[in-house]
């Protein structure tokens, strides 16, 4: 079984706050990319913040902003809610794709005596888990600055998105090996971070898919049969080669 793991597109309603569509030729990009996935893997995993939901006009319009992301890109609306080869799980960009779409939270598989436990990592970052009010009102006052010509949120993509090439691993992504080892994973796929990167530690594997955003072209594809997994950056700076982590210990 081979698997390919893509996330944070933050597809909008191609307007002036759609994030993804900001860059030339994004969406034909992205098309490529899961055209050619779909020729490679047996199985798609769209692992969160797929649509942007949060930067509504009005506060607490989500299902109406991920109904508006789903007719924007009718595509990838065909792949998610017809193809049975996708697997959608929500983020906390789309955590409404839950009520809406009955995404789930997490997904698991196991081959060989291994387990792959697939979900977006906001769970374990203390700003972003549950309900995260005050993310949420960061993110949507966020886009009122954009509504009024100041592009904040531009400018943090630009400079978040993979900025970070180090086989050093971060806090976030300990505490989602955290939950991975409380759920008996012993590979953890993640997102949210749009950090693409791959650990091992004494007893885990950990990689993150990274982002599509602003002209990257980041995924993850697994191998279960051949206990092969790879962290792919199709654009930008290649990834830098993993390096062995002591055993985690998280509080």
């Amino acid at each position: 079984m081979r698997i390919g793991v893509v996330s944070d597109i933050h597809l909008g309603a191609k307007d002036a706050l759609d994030r993804f569509a900001r860059t030339e030729a994004a969406e034909q990009n992205l098309m490529a990319t899961l055209n050619d996935l779909e020729r490679e893997v047996d199985r798609i995993v769209l692992l969160g913040d797929i649509f942007e939901t949060l930067r509504g006009v009005v506060p607490g319009t989500r299902a109406e902003e991920l109904k508006k992301g789903l007719a924007a890109y009718p595509d990838i609306a065909r792949r998610i809610l017809e193809d049975p080869r996708y697997t959608y799980i929500f983020g906390n960009h789309d955590y409404v794709a839950r009520d809406v779409l009955r995404a789930p939270e997490f997904y698991s598989v196991e081959v060989h005596g291994r387990r792959v436990l697939f979900f977006h990592g906001h769970q374990a970052d203390w700003i972003s888990k549950g309900e995260a009010r005050l993310s949420r009102i960061a993110l949507w006052g966020s886009g009122m600055l954009e509504r009024a010509g100041i592009g904040v949120t531009q400018w943090v993509d630009h400079h978040r998105v993979s900025s970070q090439n180090t086989t050093k691993i971060s806090a976030i992504e300990a505490r989602a090996l955290a939950i991975g080892r409380a759920m008996g994973a012993d590979i953890v796929v993640n997102g949210h971070t749009h950090r693409a990167i791959r650990h091992d530690t004494s007893d885990q594997i950990y990689l993150n898919c990274g982002t599509c955003l602003c002209g990257h072209r980041e995924l993850v594809v697994l191998d279960l049969a051949a206990d092969r997994y790879e962290v792919r950056r199709l654009d930008g700076e290649p990834l830098a080669e993993p390096e062995a982590q002591e055993n985690l210990q998280v509080a």
